[in-house]
């Protein structure tokens, strides 16, 4: 039997542990029945690490360690301690280790001959991941050390593919990797079912730039399209505050708060929309090199998705012509609202492609391709 250590850190939101790539990695191993087991880290004071296994036919879940802080440097080093003790006790034929860090604790590992192979999973990456200049040189210096010691870099974005190709990884060990969903836990719905007009919108309410961009391209909308929606999955610091404006103006009854939704919830309520939205602006150094999960599961529902430039993930939805990129602005987002509500079969063409992308880019396929050879 092949045994396999997933690796990752992971933040909490109202509805549970935040979805991620690891999960996604998890799920396939579920259904290829491949044991594992997954560590989590938090992100932040007050929560647990997590453990996870599964043996080939079921899942047992359980938390350790306390909720006590530690100073950054400590907890990192406990994390290292951690992962090389439970590799010691527990043997373990592949690591799958997200960020460096969990990478850098993995690479020990098999130099200590606890584990046969690892993979570094590049879920994001950015030239200033901190804003301390010695930090982010140490970052960046672990980064290097773990993409020169791994069996395989695996990258969740063509443009990070090409970062790594940059750095010196070879082409035989530099996989791409995206954050899409697999086809076997969501699907669309047929047209006769779907509120075309309806915007679906996964989100941080907050008093983003971006968040105030869609509401105004909303407003601006009303008058031409009488039936637009928008269906709003989240939660955030700005909701109490939007929720008592949009209650007093003439959005009243095209908002909709649907609240954080645990994944197969969502999976679930994308489907009944026309559209997604996947607005970024450049205010973060690291969404150059992101790949955008929601957009990905826009387009596995069938929602042809309307996203910014500034995001890897709008290179596949150009390339497939599976929705509109477009820069973020006001006027840009409203065109292209226009676009796919005015035309129907416009629309029409847009979801098909969409769909097409979902098929061709399922994760199932992909890690079929690159996983599956490693065991």
């Amino acid at each position: 039997m092949i045994s396999v250590l997933l690796l990752s850190h992971f933040n909490y939101s109202k509805a549970g542990p935040i979805h991620g790539p690891v999960h996604t990695l998890a799920s396939y191993l579920q259904r290829k029945k491949i044991s594992y087991t997954y560590i989590g880290y938090p992100l932040y004071v007050g929560e647990k690490s997590l453990l996870t296994r599964f043996n080939g036919k079921k899942e047992n879940n359980k938390t350790f360690g306390t909720s006590f802080k530690l100073p950054l440097v400590l907890q990192y080093l406990f994390e290292i301690y951690h992962t090389l003790n439970f590799l010691r006790h527990n043997d373990k034929d592949l690591v799958v280790a997200v960020d460096p860090l969990n990478a850098l604790a993995a690479v020990f590992g098999e130099k200590l001959g606890l584990t046969k192979k690892v993979v570094f999973y590049t879920v994001d990456y950015t030239p200033n991941r901190f804003s301390n200049n010695f930090l982010n040189t140490l970052y960046h210096k672990i980064d290097n050390f773990c993409i020169k010691n791994v069996d395989e870099v695996w990258n969740v974005s063509n443009r990070i593919v090409e970062k790594r190709r940059e750095q010196g990884v070879s082409n035989f060990k530099n996989k791409y990797v995206p954050n899409a969903p697999s086809f076997k836990v969501g699907k669309a719905l047929p047209i006769n079912k779907i509120d075309r007009f309806n915007i679906m919108m996964v989100t941080g309410i907050t008093h983003s730039p971006a968040f105030t961009m869609v509401i105004k391209a909303i407003s601006g909308l009303l008058d031409k399209y009488p039936k637009i929606k928008l269906s709003l999955i989240g939660s955030g610091s700005y909701e109490i505050e939007l929720k008592d404006k949009i209650n007093h103006s003439r959005l009243d009854n095209h908002v909709e708060f649907l609240g954080q939704l645990d994944h197969e919830s969502l999976l679930n309520t994308l489907p009944k929309g026309g559209i997604g939205l996947a607005i970024y602006t450049s205010d973060y150094s690291w969404v150059n090199y992101g790949d955008s999960m929601k957009a990905r599961e826009y387009l596995l529902s069938g929602l042809p998705t309307i996203i910014t430039d500034v995001v890897s993930t709008g290179d596949d939805i150009k390339k497939y012509d599976a929705g509109l990129v477009i820069k973020p602005t006001e006027k840009d987002l409203k065109n292209a609202i226009i676009k796919l509500m005015q035309n129907k079969k416009y629309w029409i063409k847009k979801r098909n492609n969409a769909l097409a992308l979902a098929q061709e880019q399922d994760i199932d396929k992909i890690l079929d391709r690159v996983f599956l050879p490693l065991l």
